[in-house]
């Protein structure tokens, strides 16, 4: 049933304390260890040893164990989000990321004009050719050519005065 109602509910989490250390992690946009080292490094006041890492992440994903002092820290961010007072955006919170990027306000503007030149050049490219291009045959077989198509004039004219279906 756990899996089942895992599958339907994909942020159901039946540790009350693992769902307290999930929605602080969701606010602050990081992963769930992310905040766990975060709590160490503010309860502790120093980087999490490797030793511990290891204990605290099999304590936290095998027994769903939170430590007292994540728990403490994942209230605090709860608490100052319902309150407003929390940036997720701060540094503080993302050294932990590899590569983070950030909102670049001048992106859309390089973007667009990005676009303008690729649809210019190739807008541009197109108008170019249709120009430039001769008369060519046409697209399907057996590729007549529109001199195949004129009409040539008879090198004598008939003056009969008599048409050839009048004729007896």
């Amino acid at each position: 049933m756990s899996f089942l109602r895992t599958l339907l509910q994909p942020d159901y989490e039946e540790s009350p304390e693992r769902a307290l250390v999930g929605n602080a992690a969701n606010i602050l946009q990081i992963g769930e260890f992310q905040l766990l080292q975060l709590a160490y490094f503010e309860w502790f006041e120093q980087e999490m040893p490797e030793a511990t890492t290891h204990r605290v992440f099999q304590a936290y994903m095998v027994k769903s164990d939170v430590p007292p002092w994540a728990r403490k820290f994942a209230r605090k961010v709860v608490d100052a989000d319902a309150a407003g007072e929390i940036d997720v955006n701060h540094e503080y919170f993302h050294r932990y990321d590899q590569n983070r990027a950030t909102y670049n306000p001048t992106g859309i503007r390089k973007f667009v004009i990005a676009c303008s030149l690729i649809f210019g050049l190739l807008g541009g490219g197109m108008i170019l050719s249709h120009y430039s291009a001769q008369d060519g045959p046409s697209i399907l077989p057996p590729y007549f050519d529109d001199r195949d198509f004129k009409l040539r004039k008879p090198e004598k004219p008939n003056n009969s005065s008599v048409l050839p279906w009048q004729r007896d």
